[in-house]
């Protein structure tokens, strides 16, 4: 009894530990989402100091992993502290079959899924939407 008291607590805190991405975006103090045209050029830029929406950004990218995709990503997201850049994350969220964040860290490329909730509100960005 007492073995499953230890698994079962070890099992809740080792939930509980921040990823490298985690603990790297929770310096952040803004943020810039980038939305590309069919060119690949920047169409729009949505910019925000807003803690809620940068935490909510950067929940959505510990996804599960995904495979590497063939698809125009939609647009990049920038994440800043004091004005100097410390990740940036292209997405892809308007292909349903393609939905992802592509992470660059230390040298890798990581893929997560991207899921519906996300997609949701990277459209509602784009479309000029501000809720959180």
């Amino acid at each position: 009894m007492r073995f499953l008291y230890l698994l079962s607590l070890l099992a809740i805190t080792s939930g509980c530990k921040e990823s490298a991405l985690e603990q790297k975006l929770s310096k952040t103090d803004s943020l810039i989402v980038q939305f590309y045209n069919e060119d690949g050029m920047i169409e729009k830029a949505v910019t925000t100091t807003e803690k809620p929406a940068i935490q909510k950004l950067a929940h959505f990218l510990d996804g599960s992993p995904a495979k590497t995709f063939k698809c125009i990503m939609n647009g990049k997201l920038i994440f800043l502290r004091d004005g100097k850049e410390l990740q940036q994350v292209a997405f892809n969220y308007d292909q349903k079959d393609c939905r992802h964040f592509s992470i660059m860290m230390k040298d890798t490329v990581i893929n997560t899924k991207m899921s519906n909730e996300a997609a949701d509100f990277m459209n509602s960005l784009e479309q000029g939407g501000d809720h959180y």
